[in-house]
């Protein structure tokens, strides 16, 4: 049974991102396809690492999949920027044109 949780530490987005897209890779569709591939990315705090870390985890993951991945971004309380997450979804006007945020 658990009586007291204490959290500690961060949110490291570009070591998050870095890890979606590692697995958005091994199961990439075929050569020619149009498919989309998406992230949902749920976050309730800062992030530690900078916007240029984790910005350049999405420009360079995104770019392996040749920019078909959209990321929908949600900030889950008080904690979380909303020109973070817009930044995300948009992905720094990386040519995808689809985005959604939002927080709760």
């Amino acid at each position: 049974m658990l009586h007291r949780l204490i959290f500690v530490g961060g949110t490291y987005y570009g070591r998050a991102f870095t890890k979606a897209f590692d697995l958005l890779y091994a199961s990439k569709p075929q050569n020619g396809s149009n498919t989309k591939q998406v992230i949902l990315f749920l976050t309730d705090g800062l992030p530690i690492d900078s916007s240029g870390i984790f910005m350049t985890a999405i420009k360079n993951g995104n770019a392996r999949l040749d920019n078909k991945v959209v990321i929908i971004t949600f900030g889950l309380g008080s904690n979380v920027p909303d020109s973070t997450l817009r930044d995300i979804a948009k992905q720094d006007d990386l040519g995808t044109v689809e985005s959604s945020v939002s927080v709760l």
